[in-house]
């Protein structure tokens, strides 16, 4: 059907266009005719509108007119820009900024939008921010809405671009806005797609995953733009880097090559391929890996996006590394590392120090590994402290979202009584006028107005009413509020100063065994190293610990439950255990019936138990007893932890559960505790649909308790 469409326009431009035969005479009648003929198929056949603009720029350069010269450069912006030559692109839309009408403001306006677009996709932010700042104004001045609401959300995308996850918040609220009121169907398709992105940068599965579902079915009934392919391969991401459903994502990368359209389909598959490949390398099937980044590697695109090719050099480089390929691994990723600064690319920065570190480890080139480590350590945590940010400024959106909200019904409030104040003028003004006539009308409209004075009254009663209902409800949400900024600041601290302290503990231990190491007595040494083993271990455990509770934050864990017998989960248990247990000699008795069974989350429940029994064995004596039992009846089943430890002060137990209480205690042997474990077994109990409860006498023991519904 395309061979047929092409042949046919082609022989339209053999009979009335130029170059084709006999030279027809300039007509800016036929220069109109053509520039419309090329806007039907400029974005589904590019190379067939290009024979229109070559005619169109050719015979307006005859004829000096200015429109078609306008036209043709604008449309050979396009082109270019279809066919991924984003920087000629911009240098037609620049030419065609020369022959645009002062009179029609239009044509300034909607090519400073282009010449943003194609810099956005070429990575250059701020200039693309600048312009469409431009656009924005100018639309302003001379009222065209839909330019405006456009560039509203391409001025979003540049900030999501920028990772200024704030600002790309506000903007996208405003979007949010406009997608309620709109019928464009190529607005809705873009908005709810960009929307999507930003959902996906943050971290929000489901959001993410329904809007970029929305934007395919918009665009499968609509014919005029094709995103399903660019859907379809962000949804392997979505899947990838939130859900880490690795078979998922490569699934979706595959699907979206075979949906892009003809004249972006090589880059598309370069794309692609680079997905495809980090997917493999996050499930560590490295040959797999290797298999789809060489594909990329080999493709001639790779040289017009630097971002691209600072990802597949560096994960070659990973790759040579694991295979012993040393030569070849650091070629790589000293190529990926200096893309990646070039182009401010953190996550590939961090990726290239920690493999180099390993490369220069193994080569024995350890004052390198040491400076590459380092390196590491300091983008890894510039990336934490980036994401924390980021869950700040979804907290901002929501908080900006909701006082929105409340403007506007406030708003709406204010006209509502304002209309009902001028409906009882205008009553007023009619009895005034019918006292003039007639004596015995002006008593019935009297009367019959206190009626209706009385209802006004009684519908502006009900409405206090109401507003006394949504102050009693925002209160709540400031609460409300103010328990999420408590628990973010008392995140915050955890990660600015709990992880902090052991990692300059570390640092310094490792300066001074690396500066003394030749002085320092055997023994010194194998204490300094058993330190550094008990520092690492405990900052690991803290680590994974706020790493397991942000999960349970965003959702990601689900109670899946089946039937299982509680005493193997006890036994499992305790032989986890068996080296503290042996150690402090303690006796751990399992006080159940071995043919108990539960029907819950059986993984979930032995986080739980293993949190609890390894409290009870940290803060007994040695020599103590714990018990692990269970009493089962026909509604739930209570499983308890009790030990005879130093137990927990009254005041302390309420805030035990809470994510900015700082109670934290060794234990008997000077244990130390991350201070989230407590916090990860209320979550794990959430989610499970259970309760967890303590009871504790201090320097007597404690005993916790677990209570599973038995019922649907």
């Amino acid at each position: 059907m395309q061979i047929k469409t092409f042949g046919f326009v082609v022989f339209l431009l053999l009979i009335s266009g130029p170059g084709f035969g006999m030279k027809p005479k300039a007509d800016t009648a036929v220069i109109n005719r053509w520039i419309k003929s090329s806007d039907k198929v400029k974005y589904t056949q590019p190379e067939v509108a290009y024979l229109y603009i070559d005619s169109i720029l050719e015979m307006s350069t005859q004829e000096n007119y200015q429109f078609g010269l306008y036209s043709a450069y604008n449309r050979r912006g396009i082109y270019y820009f279809m066919t991924g030559d984003y920087k000629k692109s911009i240098s037609e839309y620049k030419k065609a900024l020369e022959y645009t009408d002062e009179n029609t403001p239009y044509q300034e306006v909607r090519l400073y939008s282009n010449i943003a677009y194609s810099l956005r996709i070429l990575n250059l932010n701020d200039s693309a921010l600048g312009y469409n700042k431009k656009v924005i104004d100018l639309a302003d001045k001379y009222g065209l809405e839909t330019i405006y609401q456009q560039t509203i959300l391409d001025l979003a995308s540049v900030y999501l671009n920028q990772e200024d996850y704030t600002e790309s918040a506000k903007y996208y609220h405003l979007v949010e806005l406009d997608t309620e009121s709109s019928n464009d169907e190529e607005y809705l398709i873009k908005a709810y797609s960009s929307l999507a992105m930003f959902y996906y940068r943050v971290g929000n599965f489901d959001k993410s995953y329904n809007l970029f579902k929305l934007a395919i079915k918009i665009d499968e009934e609509y014919e005029s733009i094709d995103f399903i392919g660019i859907n379809h391969a962000n949804l392997g991401l979505l899947y990838q880097d939130v859900a880490q459903d690795y078979d998922s994502a490569i699934y979706f990368f595959r699907k979206s090559t075979g949906l892009f359209s003809t004249y972006v389909r090589p880059r598309k598959y370069l794309m692609a391929n680079i997905n495809i490949g980090n997917a493999f390398i996050d499930r560590n099937v490295l040959d797999s890996a290797y298999y789809y980044y060489n594909l990329a590697y080999q493709d001639t695109l790779l040289e017009d996006f630097p971002v691209y090719k600072a990802a597949v050099y560096t994960n070659l480089g990973m790759y040579h590394l694991r295979n012993e390929e040393l030569i070849k691994a650091r070629k790589f990723l000293n190529d990926g590392l200096s893309l990646s600064m070039e182009y401010e690319l953190l996550r590939f920065q961090r990726n290239a120090h920690r493999e180099l570190s390993s490369l220069d480890s193994i080569q024995g080139k350890h004052e390198d590994a040491l400076k590459h480590f380092h390196l590491f350590h300091q983008i890894s945590e510039s990336l934490k402290l980036m994401e924390a940010n980021n869950q700040m400024a979804i907290l901002e959106y929501e908080k900006f979202a909701a006082k929105e909200k409340y403007n506007n019904e406030l708003l709406t409030k204010e006209n509502e009584n304002q209309n009902q104040e001028i409906i009882i003028q205008r009553a007023i003004i009619g009895l005034v006028f019918l006292m003039v006539l007639v004596l015995i009308v002006i008593v019935l409209i009297v009367s019959k107005n206190r009626r209706r004075v009385k209802s006004l009254n009684t519908n502006l009663k009900n409405s206090n009413r109401s507003l006394e209902e949504l102050n009693y409800d925002l209160k709540l949400q400031k609460n409300e509020m103010k328990e999420l900024l408590m628990s973010k600041d008392r995140f915050v601290s955890i990660l600015g100063h709990d992880l902090k302290n052991p990692f300059t503990g570390l640092l310094g231990l490792l300066e001074l065994i690396e500066m003394d190491w030749d002085d320092m007595p055997d023994e010194e040494k194998r204490e300094g190293i058993r330190q550094l083993n008990q520092s690492s271990i405990q900052t690991y455990q803290l680590l994974e610990d706020l790493l397991d509770w942000g999960k349970t934050q965003q959702g990601l864990i689900k109670a899946e439950k089946l039937d299982f017998k509680l005493y193997n989960l006890f036994f499992e248990v305790k032989t986890i255990y068996s080296l503290p247990i042996k150690k402090k000699e303690i006796d751990v008795i399992l006080d159940i019936d071995e043919n108990c069974m539960v029907n819950s989350d059986r993984k979930l429940c032995s986080q739980i138990l293993q949190n609890l029994l390894g409290n009870a064995i940290k803060y007994s004596h040695s020599g103590g007893k714990i018990i692990l039992s269970a009493e089962q009846n026909s509604q739930n089943t209570s499983i308890c932890i009790k030990d005879q430890g130093i137990g927990i002060p009254n005041d302390k137990i309420e805030s035990l559960f809470k994510l900015d209480s700082n109670y934290n205690r060794p234990g008997t042997h000077n244990e130390k505790s991350t201070g989230m474990g407590l916090l990860l077994c209320k979550e794990y109990a959430n989610i499970m649909d259970a309760e967890l409860s303590v009871q504790s006498i201090n320097e007597k023991g404690s005993t916790f308790c677990l209570v599973i519904n038995n019922q649907d």
